[in-house]
């Protein structure tokens, strides 16, 4: 039961990247030209609209916001193993920035730190970590609802969040790159994680031999 806050769908994105459409549009979008048509806009008035669509969905791309519920996992006989989620959320927007920082809200964000040491802070970390990309300079917006050493999950409702907002930022971050460099990392990250041997090295060959004749 997390909520992700909508970003634009991969028909708009693509749409707002694309170069001159094949209907001679040039580039505009079909929302673009749907709305020219309906209002008579001129030619000029249809490209600063577009520039000003294509600038909107950029930014959205850069950033992400997502609520995480309150849980309890101490329903009686079921201690540490029924648990429920409770209506009571916190909200975490993280962006890509200049500059680090993390903003609280809440009544209790004087015990929350403002620091690397942050949970939200340490879940998108870890979550560009097991991506294998080295985790960006990041903005960081936390509205804490959720009361914290109360039995409702405040610490982990706060490094999920962290964890499930960088994992859409980290998909994010790698749509922008050239398709052969994201390609190129996808294949280091690869061997990275898997410990890929090459099996055609004379100093493998043997045992990658030895192993396809055991009886397992």
């Amino acid at each position: 039961m997390l909520g992700v806050d909508a970003v634009p769908s991969q028909q708009t994105r693509f749409a707002a990247a694309q170069g001159p459409s094949q209907d001679g549009s040039n580039g505009l979008t079909p929302e673009v030209v749907s709305f020219a048509q309906k209002y008579g806009l001129a030619a000029t008035a249809q490209e600063e609209l577009q520039k000003l669509l294509n600038a909107s969905v950029s930014l959205a791309q850069r950033r992400v916001t997502v609520s995480v519920p309150a849980t309890v996992a101490n329903l009686g006989p079921g201690l540490e193993v029924v648990g429920m989620a409770v209506d009571i959320w916190d909200e975490f927007t993280l962006e890509f920035s200049d500059h680090f920082s993390v903003e609280l809200r809440g009544p209790d964000s004087p015990e929350v730190p403002r620091n690397e040491e942050n949970l939200v802070v340490q879940g998108a970390a870890n979550a560009f970590k097991d991506a294998c990309r080295p985790f960006p300079t990041m903005r960081f917006i936390c509205e804490h609802r959720i009361p914290y050493d109360k039995g409702l999950g405040a610490a982990s409702a706060s490094f999920v969040g962290g964890y499930l907002a960088g994992s859409v930022l980290c998909a994010e971050e790698l749509r922008h790159l050239p398709p052969t460099e994201a390609k190129r990392r996808d294949r280091a990250n690869s061997r990275e994680v898997l410990d890929v041997v090459d099996c055609q090295a004379p100093t493998n060959v043997a045992g990658v031999e030895a192993l396809l004749q055991a009886n397992v």
